[in-house]
């Protein structure tokens, strides 16, 4: 008993010290607080995101509208021209390419957004490579169609992949590896926005081989991710 006791202490103490080196860090530290609405502008990008690829769009827009809300009380067009970023790089993950909004606010952008805004457009004849994101480099800078796809599926973040595979289907660039590689991300990331998609342009290309049994197999599956696991088997 007094051992236990005796342990139940030091596991107590070593907590307390841990959260007081934790406060004394965060007491020193030289860095100021990120003011509120950066916070909020973030947070509710991350979840515009998460929500838009989840197959959720009323939320999805919420979340962006209060992301905008929060920017545009800093009247800074840079700060909205990245808000946009994010929208149009999502809806290419989707193959959404009627929902990645035009800029109005080119002349303010810095060198990584417009290097960005140009990777997603497909037009890559003004992109800045230098000043592209490192995960998409190998993508651009990749000799052949195959050597893209296989830049894109080796892209470590699933949405950055998607991102890149969307790109390449805008390209007509997008392998049929690269298509399952789209649908294996989205469905392991539980994606359905994405998933959906790409499941619709491998059905396409199933009943343009004449493979009956491949675009069944596929139509299932559209069935069953739009259905919300509501439908019976």
């Amino acid at each position: 008993m007094r051992n236990r006791v005796r342990n139940t202490r030091r596991v107590v103490v070593r907590r307390v010290a841990m959260a007081a080196v934790i406060l004394v860090a965060a007491a020193c530290s030289s860095a100021p607080p990120l003011p509120d609405w950066q916070i909020q502008a973030r947070a509710s990008l991350e979840e515009f995101r998460d929500l838009y690829l989840q197959g959720r769009p009323a939320a999805a827009e919420r979340a962006y509208a209060r992301a905008l809300a929060a920017i545009s009380g800093t009247g800074d067009l840079a700060m909205r021209e990245r808000a946009v970023l994010v929208r149009c790089g999502v809806a290419v993950a989707a193959v959404a390419f009627s929902e990645c909004p035009s800029s109005d606010s080119a002349a303010v952008r810095g060198s990584e957004e417009k290097a960005y805004a140009v990777f997603l457009s497909g037009e890559w004849g003004s992109l800045d490579r230098a000043a592209l994101a490192a995960a998409y480099r190998p993508v651009v800078i990749a000799a052949s169609v195959e050597g893209r796809n296989a830049a894109m599926l080796a892209i470590e973040d699933p949405v950055s992949r998607l991102i890149a595979a969307g790109v390449l289907y805008r390209r007509a660039e997008i392998s049929p590896k690269g298509i399952d590689g789209a649908i294996a991300t989205a469905s392991a990331q539980g994606m359905r926005r994405p998933l959906l998609a790409w499941l619709g342009l491998a059905e396409q290309l199933a009943i343009r081989r004449g493979d009956d049994a491949a675009a069944k197999q596929l139509r299932a599956r559209i069935n069953f991710a739009e259905s919300g696991g509501t439908d019976k088997p």
